[in-house]
């Protein structure tokens, strides 16, 4: 299961080049490969380690996040050169790794785990205006607890069971969150202030909204929204809710919704086409979010 070029010939770490190669070393139980296309530089895998599994020695392309959700586990990890600490983990432990530190698993029982792989690039673009230095340097946190990172996983496993079913720009902003909050708490780069305050200009504000107008039916990214303004993923969010109130999905949620009571009261199309027509995936999308805001079904607006 593990690609033999891999191993060099000075040490018996197994050195992982990219993403893509991580699922080689355990068949993950859960992934979010299918969503490749759309998730750039993170993923998300539920693994199962059987019992007195031993692990070769691992060198990740990625930061690691992983919550062991049953079952026990030891992790012999190599801060320096040869030097080497033992860590043990119970169920319910939160573990921060950051990328290239080699480390071995040993698991004393079966053990599942939630792994959420962050790319490092991911990590500087998706905060590059909060850290002083090019370079973000995690700082191992082998026993945590965080509620912001574990919410964050918890909605992105409801997202990867779902098959996607909110959107790569609801997914893009859970993650730049907890980007932002690694550099901020788990970093030693020095947080630069925020100066940003008012809220995005007129200019680009209006740019903005009449983007995701003509766009709605679209699978948008948080990456495309910040581009257009020429900002950090990270800053784009703050700076669109101070102009809106609403984060980028709940806006891009709140106008899906306002198009389809349009076409709901206006037009002949189905319920199953004016979802479609306005970007929810699926009809149950559309009644879900439709009765949230005014307490009505699609069948019930129309006989209004």
């Amino acid at each position: 299961m593990i690609h033999p070029a891999k191993q060099t010939a000075c040490s018996n770490t197994v050195k992982l080049d990219a993403l893509s190669e991580v699922s080689g070393i355990f068949a993950p139980v859960l992934s979010s490969k299918s969503l490749l296309a759309k998730w750039h530089g993170f993923r998300l895998e539920r693994h199962r380690i059987f019992d007195h599994a031993v692990t070769p020695e691992i060198c990740f392309p990625t930061h690691i996040i992983g919550f062991l959700l049953s079952g026990n586990y030891k992790k012999d990890i190599f801060d320096t050169g040869t030097r080497r600490r033992t860590i043990t983990h119970n169920c319910g432990d939160a573990l921060l790794y950051p990328f290239g530190l080699p480390h071995i698993g040993h698991s004393f029982s079966q053990a599942d785990f939630l792994v959420l792989y962050l790319e490092p690039k991911f990590v500087e673009r998706a905060a590059r205006d909060i850290s002083a230095g090019e370079r973000i340097e995690i700082i191992p946190q082998p026993n945590f607890e965080d509620e912001l990172v574990a919410n964050v996983a918890k909605h992105l496993l409801s997202e990867v069971e779902s098959g996607g079913a909110t959107g790569t720009l609801y997914a893009e902003s859970l993650m730049t969150a907890l980007a932002a909050r690694l550099v901020k708490q788990y970093s030693n780069s020095r947080v630069l202030p925020c100066n940003y305050k008012g809220g995005l200009s007129r200019v680009r504000l209006h740019l903005i909204l009449e983007f995701i107008s003509e766009h709605l039916a679209e699978d948008l990214s948080l990456e495309q929204l910040a581009a257009l303004c020429c900002l950090s993923q990270y800053h784009f969010c703050r700076l669109f809710k101070q102009s809106t109130g609403a984060s980028p999905h709940q806006y891009l949620i709140r106008q899906r919704v306002e198009r389809a009571k349009q076409l709901l009261l206006q037009s002949q199309l189905s319920i199953a086409e004016v979802a479609q027509t306005v970007g929810f995936n699926e009809q149950s999308q559309l009644t879900r979010h439709l009765k949230r805001a005014t307490g009505l079904t699609p069948m019930q607006l129309r006989k209004q």
